[in-house]
């Protein structure tokens, strides 16, 4: 008996991620808790392609608003995850810092092996003090 492939679903959000920082932690927050209820293998990637770009804007990395920071860093994860193992991003943009506060969120897929696949995952930096948590993406291979 032959084996049908599951139905791919798109993504519904299409908010324009642009206003005041209120109206964009609002949207953000909406692409965030829609992209958290798909299953990378249930989702058509090209139905994000608009707001991974969307997402790499200066308007949207450059803000100031800690909400819309907080919100564009899940959204970033939740693309990452759901894109996995090709990512959305070229390497380039891939090594953009979001400054949250006394911490930073770091996307960098160096090193990850042909075949492997990103995780996001929360490390301290160590040091003691403030602002010693910082999210990275890594490699899946070895990573526990």
């Amino acid at each position: 008996m032959a084996r049908t492939e599951p139905h791919k679903v798109s993504l519904r959000f299409n908010g324009s991620l642009k206003g005041s920082a209120s109206e964009v932690s609002k949207q953000l927050k909406q692409l965030h808790d829609e992209l958290t209820q798909h299953d990378q293998d249930l989702i058509k990637p090209s139905s994000m392609d608009k707001v991974a770009k969307q997402c790499m804007s200066p308007f949207l990395l450059l803000h100031k608003d800690p909400a819309v920071k907080a919100y564009l860093a899940a959204c970033l994860a939740d693309l990452l995850r759901l894109y996995a193992p090709e990512a959305p991003y070229t390497q380039a943009e891939l090594k953009v810092s979001i400054p949250i506060g006394n911490d930073t969120l770091n996307w960098a897929r160096s090193g990850i092996p042909s075949g492997g696949s990103a995780m996001v995952g929360l490390r301290s930096s160590g040091g003691g003090g403030k602002g010693g948590a910082r999210l990275h993406a890594f490699s899946g291979v070895g990573v526990g």
